[in-house]
């Protein structure tokens, strides 16, 4: 068994709160639930960046949903889920809604009046207490470590005042919600500006840079018009194909110009492939030469 000693206890980090806080052990606070049969209820992900989501409001969680939900476990609202397995990675939340998760989460109530459930979800989703999951964990490696029951429940819960809790709630909610919209805003950029690129990309290849160049037909329609001046040659004529390990700058530098890029493409760069383009990496230039000729 390996401990995550290089994570600094939390103690040093409650030491320096204000003098009013008190602090207590969450199994103080909080009861482990075992709540099963619920089979109608819908289904609730616990998401590093989110919390407890329902499932099908996001479409990036590919794990396995059972055929048999007899199993799962009620979560009712203000309900602490913990992915004890990644809780030192963030995957856990108090509930803002009703349904059920996979038996392999732990589900705690909180039993305590002197606990603002916005309060806990926030305190415990802050980076002191990762370092503290992680310290507590057992397992030989990371992807196997595991949160027990009791040792969660021995870690020190910081609990201000309870309206000091409501008003620290408050102002993280208005906080994270003006930066998640600010965040949004900066991903669309970013997917605008990529399809911006892309779309330059895909008319210089294969329109050329002169504007007032007379064009022709290509002959293949996902290409359409080209310059008149260009050829259209089939990738076997200006290739060859080689089996065997891909060459690297150090063995083969004929092969590489002066940035250790080449014109080479893996059976990988092509197979590999989830959307039926070829795959480019900056590692790797993956090039199949001039397709298009005379530019």
């Amino acid at each position: 068994m390996i401990k995550a000693s290089k994570f600094v206890n939390i103690q040093s980090w409650i030491d320096e709160a204000p003098k009013d806080w008190n602090v207590s052990p969450l199994r103080y606070v909080l009861q482990r639930q075992s709540r099963a049969g619920y089979v109608d209820e819908q289904l609730l992900s616990v998401y590093r960046d989110y919390g407890v989501i329902p499932r099908d409001s996001r479409d990036d969680n590919h794990n396995r949903i059972s055929t048999d939900l007899s199993n799962y476990q009620l979560v009712n609202i203000d309900d602490l889920v913990i992915n004890k397995m990644k809780a030192w990675q963030g995957s856990l939340g108090v509930s803002t809604y009703r349904g059920v998760v996979s038996p392999a989460y732990h589900i705690y109530k909180i039993t305590s009046s002197d606990v603002y459930p916005a309060f806990l979800h926030h305190i415990l989703r802050s980076e002191p207490y990762f370092r503290e999951y992680a310290r507590a964990s057992k397992g030989i490696r990371t992807n196997q470590w595991d949160l027990g029951s009791y040792e969660f429940g021995s870690i020190p819960l910081l609990l201000p005042p309870l309206e000091t809790q409501k008003k620290i709630a408050s102002y993280l909610d208005r906080k994270t919600e003006a930066i998640d919209a600010l965040i949004a805003k900066k991903q669309r950029m970013i997917e605008l500006l990529e399809e911006k690129r892309s779309a330059l990309i895909n008319h210089v290849v294969t329109k050329g840079l002169n504007p007032d160049a007379p064009m022709k037909d290509s002959g293949i329609p996902w290409i359409g018009q080209i310059p008149a001046h260009w050829d259209i040659v089939r990738i076997k004529m200006i290739s060859q194909v080689k089996r065997g390990a891909s060459p690297r700058p150090i063995a083969n530098p004929k092969y590489f110009d002066d940035d250790g890029e080449y014109s080479w493409v893996r059976i990988a760069d092509v197979t590999a492939s989830q959307d039926g383009f070829l795959r480019q990496t900056k590692e790797k230039l993956s090039y199949l030469g001039a397709s298009l000729r005379g530019c």
